[in-house]
This record gives C-alpha cells, sequence and structure tokens, in this order.
C-alpha cells in the first residue's frame, strides 16, 4: 500500500513540473542589433552610407574615406523587453500564459579609424573596434499552490556575443574603395532550469530538479567590404562575410534532481558531461544604396542574404550526457534568411538631425509544424523594428539621442506530459516578442574632439602651429600661455 502511494505521489509531483517553452534559447535572428554612431539612427541601413568608424563593421570598403581619424561610439539600454508564449505554463491552477522578463544588456559600440595619405588617391584606413552585435538576457520565476500542492519554478537565461576586431582599407581611386575586416568572435550562453514541487498528506512528498546548460565559442571572422561613391549624390557599397573559422568550441550539462518521501530521500543523482559544442556563424552578403536627395536629406536602402548555416549541434547527443534542459535543443537546422533595412535622415537648420529606420529581423528557424514532436526546437519569430533619433552635428561632433523597438510574431513549442517522463512530447503554440533600447552614440567621440580643440587652442595661444608641433611639453614655451601663471604648462610637463 504504501509502495502504491509513493509511486501515485511521484508521479503526481512530476506531472506538477509541466510547463512552457522558454522562447529564443539559440538566437537566429541573425540580423542582430544596429551597431554604430550613424546607423543606429538609420535601422541599420549603413552599408552605402558608412560615414564613420563602424564601417569596420559594417562596409570595412569604407574606411579609407573620410577627412580625417574619427572614434565612433554608441551605448544602447534595454528598457524593457518582454517574450509572451500563450497558454505556456501548465500550473496547478490551469494553463497560463509564460512571460519572460528581461534585464538591461548594454549593446555597445566603440571604434575609431585613422588615416594615412593625404586627399588625392591613394589613401589608406585603419580601425579597431569592439561591439556587442547580440544580447539576451531573460528570466522568468513562478510559484503556485492548490490546497496540498505546490510548484515552483526559475528560469534564467543569458546569450550573448562580442567581437573584437581591427580592418583596413584602400582608396586606389577617389571614387572607390576596397577593405578587409578580421574579428575575433566570442560567444556565451549559460541557461538554468530550476524547479520545486511538494505534496503535503499522508506521505510528504517533495522533488526538485536543477539543470544548468553552458555553451562557449571562439571563432575568426573575416569580411570584406566595397565602397563605390558614384558621384556627389548616389554611393553604394556592399560587405561579404565569410563563414567563421572555428577556434573552440566547448559546452556542458548539468544535472542534479533529487526527491524526498515522508522525510527521508527516496532518490537523488547528479550527472555531468563537458561536450564539444558546434555553434558557427553562417556567410552573409548585404549590399546598400545612399541617395542625398540635397545636403540636408539622405536616404539609405539595405538589402542582405545570411546563409544557411545546416545542421547546429550546440550540445550533441551522447549515451551519457543528461538532457540539457527542457528549453534547449540539442540539434537543430538554420536555414538562409533575407534581411533589410530602410532609413532616412533630415538636419534642420544645419546642425539638428533627425533620422529614422525601419529593418526586419526575419528568423532563420525552420518553419514549425502544426504536429507534435519528441524533440525542442528553436523558436521561429519574425520581428521588425522600427527607430528614430535626434542630435546635434557640428563640424567635428555628432552626437544622437534615440529609441529602437523590436516587434516579433512567431511559434514555439511547449512541453506535454511529465518533465520526468523517459521520452519528452512537445506542441507548438504562439509565441510574442517586444522589446524597446533606448540608444545614445557619439558621446565619446565627441569628448575626445573637444579635448583635441581645447588643446590647439591651447597651442595657439602659446604661438605654436597645431598641425606643425612635434615637440614634447617639456619645449613648449615656459609661460604658455602668456597670460598663465605657469600652473597649465607644469601639468603638462
Amino acid at each position: 500500500m504504501r509502495d502504491r502511494l509513493a509511486a501515485r505521489g511521484v508521479w503526481l509531483v512530476l506531472a506538477l513540473l509541466a510547463h512552457a517553452p522558454i522562447a529564443g534559447a539559440q538566437a537566429l535572428n541573425y540580423s542582430g542589433f544596429p551597431v554604430g554612431s550613424h546607423a543606429l539612427g538609420l535601422g541599420g541601413a549603413f552599408t552605402g552610407v558608412a560615414d564613420d568608424a563602424s564601417a569596420v563593421y559594417h562596409n570595412p570598403g569604407a574606411l579609407a574615406f573620410g577627412d580625417s581619424g574619427a572614434v565612433a561610439t554608441s551605448l544602447s539600454l534595454n528598457v524593457s523587453d518582454r517574450l509572451t508564449v500563450r497558454d505556456g505554463y501548465a500550473s496547478i491552477g490551469g494553463a497560463e500564459d509564460l512571460r519572460l522578463d528581461g534585464d538591461a544588456p548594454l549593446p555597445v559600440f566603440l571604434g575609431g579609424v585613422v588615416h594615412f595619405g593625404d586627399d588625392e588617391a591613394p589613401r589608406h584606413g585603419l580601425a579597431i573596434a569592439t561591439l556587442n552585435p547580440h544580447q539576451e538576457t531573460r528570466a522568468f520565476s513562478f510559484h503556485d499552490a492548490d490546497g496540498a500542492s505546490a510548484t515552483s519554478l526559475r528560469v534564467e537565461h543569458r546569450d550573448g556575443t562580442r567581437w573584437f576586431g581591427i580592418g583596413y582599407g584602400l582608396r586606389p581611386d577617389r571614387a572607390w574603395g576596397l577593405g578587409v575586416s578580421l574579428y575575433a568572435a566570442r560567444r556565451s550562453m549559460t541557461h538554468r532550469e530550476e524547479e520545486v514541487a511538494t505534496v503535503i498528506g499522508p506521505r510528504e512528498l517533495l522533488a526538485a530538479r536543477q539543470t544548468t546548460t553552458s555553451l562557449e565559442a571562439w571563432h575568426l571572422v573575416a569580411m570584406l567590404g566595397f565602397h563605390w561613391q558614384i558621384d556627389g549624390r548616389w554611393r553604394w557599397g556592399v560587405t561579404l562575410r565569410l563563414p567563421g573559422i572555428a577556434l573552440s568550441e566547448t559546452a556542458s550539462v548539468v544535472d542534479h534532481a533529487s526527491m524526498v518521501v515522508g522525510g527521508a530521500p527516496a532518490a537523488t543523482f547528479e550527472r555531468r558531461d563537458d561536450l564539444a559544442g558546434d555553434s558557427p556563424i553562417p556567410w552573409s552578403i548585404r549590399s546598400g544604396l545612399a541617395l542625398a536627395l540635397d545636403p540636408e536629406i539622405l536616404v539609405a536602402l539595405d538589402l542582405g542574404v545570411v546563409g544557411a548555416a545546416g545542421r547546429v549541434r550546440p550540445f550533441p547527443s551522447s549515451e551519457s550526457a543528461p538532457r540539457p534542459g527542457v528549453w534547449i535543443a540539442r540539434e537543430y537546422d538554420a536555414d538562409a534568411v533575407f534581411q533589410a533595412a530602410l532609413g532616412g535622415e533630415m538636419t534642420i537648420a544645419g546642425i539638428v538631425p533627425v533620422a529614422f529606420g525601419v529593418f526586419t529581423n526575419l528568423s532563420a528557424s525552420p518553419p514549425l509544424s502544426r504536429e507534435t514532436v519528441d524533440s525542442y526546437r528553436p523558436d521561429r519569430i519574425d520581428a521588425f523594428g522600427l527607430s528614430g533619433s535626434v542630435g546635434y552635428r557640428g563640424d567635428d561632433y555628432r552626437i544622437q539621442v534615440g529609441v529602437m523597438a523590436m516587434l516579433g510574431w512567431g511559434m514555439g513549442l511547449r512541453p506535454l506530459g511529465a518533465i520526468g517522463a523517459a521520452e519528452m512530447q512537445y506542441a507548438p503554440t504562439t509565441v510574442e516578442w517586444q522589446t524597446v533600447y533606448l540608444f545614445v552614440t557619439g558621446g565619446a567621440g565627441a569628448i575626445g574632439r573637444f579635448a583635441r580643440d581645447v588643446y590647439r587652442e591651447f597651442l595657439e595661444a602659446c604661438g605654436v602651429d597645431p598641425g606643425g608641433i612635434v615637440a614634447t611639453p617639456d619645449e613648449l614655451p615656459e609661460h604658455c600661455p602668456p597670460e598663465s601663471d605657469g600652473e597649465i604648462n607644469s601639468v603638462l610637463r
């Protein structure tokens, strides 16, 4: 009798641990987040524009263009990020929508470019940059109780990439240029699921499970760019990203479960497996056309394709490896996907640029069928983005503040049956995604140029040519500038 009661209790506890998917566990919206000072306001329609240091990422063929070296920055704050899975959580009280709220990741771009050679061809550009094209941080927690039964769940998901790169651009002719960028790209992902269920009765039961999955991958990524200034109004560019070369890819799965019956441990186990993960970076090609309707109005259009990555195995199956989690796919397919962006900018009174952009962020995940399946697959969420910004532009300064929003709809999967079952079953469900970013661009570049201008004015006050100075601070005049008491010069020394 006790054995039958315990068996029924165990089944009830396991049944309480059935719930729905964390969509987006695999980042298959390859468009990512537009990066760079000018590109953000244009919604990423920047391949043909490429007029700041972020050309090292958007189109290295334009690195040798421009009047002088520059620093470009962009900092973005995620103020709202929500993923909703309809009827996605099967709690004790019945099916409920599953809502995952994101923290505040900071997609960042920081880059600089310097030029060599005069305004005539040939001219060279060297650039360095670090950027975060993709950041995803989401968490979900839930607790529900019904009489003598209770269940709680906590899911945390972090996935992001950081690129470190250098670029070189050559302008053989005043009208066109070629360039190449080389990046070390790091992807880091951690996914954790924790759940506890209890049944209080003649035989008190408690079951708990914790699964932690992690992935780290380093790739070498090369990008080739071409930029053509057709005339004073038209510019065209094309960028080819070659498939990433894997430098190292590691993954691990740790699964811990325990059960207590009547106050005494009934079962406990922990399994760990280190795997050779496979998280490829596919090739892509993007072409952009920019048109200056007049000196104050700019329109830009980008079209591109991201190639198919084929069969992806971030957590390859093995007999010894535990299940990496209820909402993490061991293997899946990544298809080719088309992307587009359209942006425009108008400068008011010659100093206030107002920009807008629209862009796609379509998923590379294959379509999900309406049938029940026996393995988890990434959600297919096709998203569309809007951006708008306003700023200040002087002869040497460009600062922008703006907002960007992405809205997505699609299909995902939710588990059926008990989590402890030998084989899981998943059913399709609808998924919605909304995210809003605030961004500030150009701040570091403006500070750097302001400091340069202050120093030039200081040198001019000392009677020194700022453009020709090669002397050290010790070689400056003793009283510089003349009206100073020497404190400024002593600081320089």
